[in-house]
């Protein structure tokens, strides 16, 4: 729910959402640090909805580790 309150708050604020990458658990151990972009439609999600989203890895590149 902490995404739907940011995306809220950045619509709101007219600020753009910055999301972070997507973490792995104790039950995922290969392929680290997703983005969002891998499973949703980005600009679709922009033009719907008019926020404005930067994926974290496009500010600060994410090392060959995290990659994995």
């Amino acid at each position: 729910m902490g995404l739907e309150v940011a995306a809220l708050l950045a619509q709101e604020l007219n600020r753009t959402l910055i999301l972070p990458p997507i973490m792995p658990n104790a039950h995922i151990m290969n392929n680290t640090h997703q983005r969002w972009s891998q499973y949703f439609d980005i600009p679709r999600f922009t033009n719907l909805t008019g926020i404005k989203v930067v994926e974290w890895d496009l500010i600060r590149p994410l090392t060959p580790q995290q990659k994995r």
